[in-house]
């Protein structure tokens, strides 16, 4: 501060900063909610991605030793941010002293501005007559064809949501299958990536083509194993997709499709519990999920969850088993509405 400032001056400019101090500290907590904004919406979405997977494999690891699964429905998640300012002046004022020629002065000046987040978190039970009713209604033929039109991998769809094909069934833990469910998959996923395999809509419903019939074309090509499992005519080239009946029209593809629930229960399998488990079954063809098991948690797992004192986790590096996984979620995010007859969960975080 300029010597030539007397005392008045000095008294005006300290009363300055004391006026100023408020205004910056409501500036900055006008401008702190809305700059962290973008990074806090990005880590939530994150968390509740994160919880999502682990509810789902945690499910999934319950079926599979016969134990009923619960779902917990994010329905809010409210953050309130606390701001705290404080503000501090001082100063010094000295007359002066036989060496000096003029008085001299000091200001110190002190702010500070605390921001704390407290995010309030409310879940509700998925439960109730309409969610089970989801949950164990079987898929539609329209539902299976979206799926497929959407562009997932014909070989997962077909063994995750396709409990019969014509007359070609699929497993299940009560009733294993053949291995013409798996050899079907297999085929249908080679027609896919050769671009001979398309569903498409009509009047009549979706329809199924497997690439243009040829009169020289071999009896080992897949298109031709695809039609002799179906029980279909070598000539044929587009198929009617309806659902599974008990007399099905010449020339149609019949589906039955399983439950979200149902498709569940078969990708826990994928789970391989100790022959000398009760529970323990076999399948004749492995399911396109792979959950392995670990004393210790697995590092950089794709998703890993803790169950009687077990890590159960698909690895980072399954991407087959990562693609089933995700269109069970998917499929889930169809059935998931609040039953509403059971209470709400609300976890209060400090900041």
């Amino acid at each position: 501060m300029p010597a030539a400032c007397g005392p008045g001056c000095r008294r005006r400019v300290v009363a300055h900063i004391l006026l100023v101090l408020p205004v910056l500290s409501a500036g900055c907590a006008t401008t702190v909610g809305a700059t962290s904004l973008p990074r806090v919406r990005a880590s939530y979405n994150e968390a509740v991605l994160q919880s999502a997977d682990e509810q789902m494999l945690m499910n999934i690891v319950r079926l599979r030793h016969q134990h009923y699964p619960m779902f917990l429905q994010l329905s809010s998640i409210i953050t309130q941010y606390t701001f705290s300012t404080d503000g501090s002046a001082s100063g010094t004022y000295n007359i002066g002293s036989d060496n000096s020629t003029a008085p001299n002065g000091s200001v110190g000046v002190g702010a500070g501005v605390a921001v704390s987040e407290r995010p309030t978190v409310t879940y509700e039970p998925l439960q109730g007559e309409e969610f089970l009713r989801r949950l164990a209604t079987p898929l539609s033929v329209t539902q299976i064809a979206k799926i497929i039109q959407i562009g997932w991998r014909a070989d997962v769809v077909f063994k995750t949501c396709v409990q019969r094909i014509n007359d070609v069934y699929a497993d299940t833990s009560w009733a294993p299958g053949g291995s013409e469910i798996a050899r079907l998959a297999t085929l249908l996923r080679e027609l896919q990536q050769d671009h001979q395999l398309a569903v498409f809509d009509t009047e009549q419903g979706p329809m199924l083509s497997l690439g243009r019939a040829k009169e020289t074309e071999p009896t080992t090509s897949p298109a031709s194993e695809v039609r002799e499992l179906l029980g279909l005519a070598p000539s044929a080239e587009s198929h009617a997709l309806t659902q599974m009946r008990l007399k099905r029209p010449p020339g149609t593809i019949a589906l039955q499709g399983r439950s979200v629930l149902g498709a569940m229960v078969y990708l826990s399998n994928g789970l391989a519990l100790p022959k000398q488990d009760p529970r323990s079954s076999v399948l004749a063809s492995s399911p396109p999920l792979r959950i392995q098991i670990s004393k210790q948690r697995p590092e950089a797992p794709y998703v890993a969850v803790t169950y009687r004192n077990r890590w159960f986790y698909i690895a980072e590096d399954d991407h087959e088993s990562q693609l089933a996984f995700m269109l069970l979620n998917f499929l889930f995010m169809f059935t998931a509405t609040t039953g509403g007859e059971g209470p709400s969960f609300v976890v209060g975080g400090g900041g």
